[in-house]
């Protein structure tokens, strides 16, 4: 048996939406992450607390931004508590958006193709999300409540939605 998905001219509003937070996936760390490493990890706090080790067991010169601590490492170990503090609710911003995108965009797409504007519209209400949980949790962690709010009532709606329209598809 065979199903024929017929996609509406709306879906093109689908893709663009996935398109954007795709997107925003990519920027999130030059955004929230790359500054906040930039402050923190500056070539007189690596030298000065690395140079030498690093020089003599590594035989190079220090990687700039204190790749590859992502806030627990050796190099976060001797940072002020505020730095390191502010350095892993940036990267926190990033995993937890790493934790989603493998199921928001698929979620986006399947229901885009029953329920092409609304998926399109939660889209971009996911896209807005983001950027409010980000800028909230940088700022103070207590911040990224409307953020979450909004992310995780777009996430289980467009869920419902992608369920509803695999069982429309197959009970056809």
């Amino acid at each position: 048996m065979t199903t024929v998905i017929e996609i509406s001219k709306d879906y093109g509003l689908v893709l663009l939406a996935s398109t954007a937070i795709a997107i925003e996936y990519f920027f999130t760390p030059i955004f929230f992450t790359g500054p906040v490493r930039k402050r923190v990890f500056t070539k007189e706090f690596l030298e000065k607390n690395f140079g030498q080790v690093h020089k003599l067991e590594v035989g190079d010169n220090l990687p700039r931004g204190g790749y590859p601590d992502m806030g627990t490492g050796r190099y976060s170990q001797l940072l002020s508590y505020k730095d390191w503090l502010d350095l892993n609710n940036a990267q926190r911003v990033h995993l937890n958006f790493n934790e989603q995108i493998g199921v928001i965009i698929p979620f986006t797409l399947i229901a885009g193709l029953k329920y092409p504007r609304a998926a399109a519209y939660l889209g971009l209400g996911y896209f807005v999300s983001r950027i409010i949980y980000g800028v909230g949790y940088t700022r103070k962690p207590d911040a990224r409540l409307f953020g979450y709010l909004g992310v995780s009532l777009i996430t289980i709606t467009l869920a419902a939605l992608a369920g509803i329209t695999g069982y429309k598809i197959f009970a056809k």
